[in-house]
């Protein structure tokens, strides 16, 4: 039973759990290395964002020129782009507010590409056509003939994106191939560096020319990744490219995988790779990363405010969901068929489990009595052996107490006699002073009570001001002179609990005990009602702990 049984759960196990294509190889790392990253991407974020605010403490200075204000105020727009699109409208406006001002035309027309870049970005395609359709491109600068061209490239493909009818998405894709060729017609390796590449690129994959597409970037690769943003860039364009037939299904993931890293290190909020790479991992059965990753986009998405990307990514979710659903009902028939199995060897296993827990229960009955009855065996032990040690101590103190005594009244009867020869009264009374006398000797009867009891209890002093709030704890003014508290406990530990007996055993009056046994107790730190108890278990190691009592 004890072999078969580990290998049953095993196999109900595997029977129960979901079971999803686990990705293995460099892209299994290259996943795990995503995870990692965003599970930090508010990290990211904050330290780009913290990358804005030189800008913005230089603005708020007051002191910049027209030019270098308009020139910092395009930085933020540029870096607000991909990261929040409210404060880059916000920036865009102050632009165009200061080009007004100024009455630059150049400047008034890069300000109003600026909302069209923003409003394509955001999914306001009617707003940005608006823009572009009332513009006159006659004064353009090289840049912003580029410029004016992109806008229009992305606009275009967001609506050739979007369309389902093959009427229109044929003509649509026509004015998209327009928009790319008017684009590349305005750029120049030299001018525009990355973006020459990245639209001829898109070009090419929008012709179904797949391969030389990707030719074409993976020739150009160090002319592209100029910095952390361009390298996402073309990570993502060789994606594209290999989905589309420029290569395998795996290598595009892996570019998707490695462009959503690069893209959440920068702490951008404005990205496709990462909600690509969702839906491929979906099509793969790996469901719950899949939505993992679609979460993640879609909070990022609504961050940044990104209409046309929260609607993306919402598209998405009631599929996972669904398919969640079917895979969830199909666990839980799995999971019933698995119980049944389960309840008939539980039935099985039911009457040999109370049977040996009906043994058990015996032997541990009859265990415990064996340890209660050993545990007080050793008490009484205990007992008796401190017992035996407080009796032999006593006797020998007893003796010596006895000898010195007789030595003592030895010693008076040799004074008293020189004294009655001497015929001095003076001194013979004194010498026979009742009340010295018995001082003399109830003095002599502490000092051999207190060293024989410390001889006993060597640790009776500190275990007993552990049982005191610190401010009242008892000095000694001699190491073997105890006080007249500590007397009466000293018996207390002996067994000598009644008063009138500590009373007559010292040699003092009722209420002196009274009063002290009383102050006693007021200043202690542990329970009042259970204070003599501790004190009576003082020297016993078991009871008594670090903090003086367990």
């Amino acid at each position: 039973m004890k072999i078969r049984l580990p290998l049953f759960l095993t196999l109900l196990l595997f029977a129960i759990l979901p079971v999803g294509a686990q990705p293995e190889g460099n892209l299994g790392k290259q996943l795990r290395e995503l995870d990692r990253v965003i599970a930090n991407r508010e990290v990211y974020a904050a330290r780009r964002e913290g990358q804005f605010e030189e800008i913005k403490r230089r603005l708020a200075h007051g002191s910049l020129s027209p030019e270098e204000r308009f020139a910092d105020y395009g930085r933020l727009f540029n870096e607000y782009l991909s990261f929040q699109i409210d404060t880059a409208i916000h920036y865009a406006l102050l632009k165009k507010e200061l080009a007004l001002g100024t009455g630059d035309s150049l400047k008034i027309l890069e300000t109003d590409l600026n909302l069209a870049q923003i409003y394509s970005i955001a999914g306001l395609n009617q707003d940005a056509f608006e823009i572009l359709n009332a513009m006159s491109t006659r004064h353009f600068t090289p840049f912003l003939r580029s410029y004016y061209h992109n806008i229009y490239s992305i606009l275009y493909e967001n609506v050739y994106q979007s369309i389902d009818n093959p009427e229109l998405k044929r003509h649509h894709y026509e004015l998209l191939h327009d928009a790319y060729t008017n684009l590349l017609g305005s750029q120049s390796p030299d001018e525009d560096g990355s973006s020459y590449y990245y639209t001829k690129a898109n070009l090419l994959n929008l012709e179904n020319r797949h391969s030389e597409a990707r030719e074409w970037l993976e020739t150009n690769a160090e002319r592209m990744n100029t910095d952390m943003r361009e390298e996402a860039i073309y990570y993502y364009l060789l994606a594209e490219t290999c989905i589309h037939g420029g290569g395998t299904r795996e290598e595009a993931e892996r570019f998707y995988v490695r462009s959503a890293i690069i893209d959440l290190e920068t702490g951008i909020k404005e990205y496709v790779s990462l909600h690509r790479l969702a839906q491929m991992l979906y099509a793969d059965g790996e469901i719950n990363r899949a939505y993992r990753y679609l979460k993640v986009a879609l909070e990022d998405a609504n961050y940044c405010n990104s209409q046309k990307r929260l609607v993306k990514v919402s598209q998405l979710l009631p599929i996972i969901d669904n398919d969640y659903q079917i895979r969830r009902n199909r666990q839980q028939r799995n999971l019933y068929i698995s119980l049944s199995f389960l309840a008939l060897l539980v039935v099985l296993l039911i009457a040999a489990l109370t049977y040996i827990n009906k043994l058990y229960r015996n032997n541990r009955r009859v265990g415990l009595r064996l340890v209660a009855l050993n545990n007080e065996l050793k008490e009484l032990n205990s007992h008796l052996s401190e017992s035996n040690l407080i009796k032999q101590t006593y006797i020998v103190r007893y003796m010596d107490f006895c000898l010195s005594y007789i030595d003592q009244m030895d010693s008076r009867l040799k004074r008293i006699a020189r004294l009655l020869d001497g015929n001095n009264r003076d001194a013979l009374r004194k010498a026979l002073d009742p009340a010295a006398f018995a001082r003399e000797n109830l003095e002599l009867f502490y000092n051999n009570f207190d060293i024989t009891f410390l001889k006993l209890f060597p640790s009776f002093v500190e275990e007993y001001n552990k049982l005191l709030k610190p401010s009242e704890r008892i000095v000694l003014k001699a190491p073997d002179a105890l006080t007249t508290e500590l007397r009466i406990y000293a018996l207390v530990r002996l067994g000598i609990t009644d008063s009138v007996q500590i009373a007559q055993f010292l040699h003092c009056s009722l209420s002196t005990v009274y009063n002290n046994r009383t102050s006693a107790r007021n200043k202690a730190c542990v329970d009042r009602s259970r204070f003599e108890h501790f004190v009576a278990r003082i020297g016993i190691a078991e009871e008594i702990g670090i903090d003086g009592l367990k």
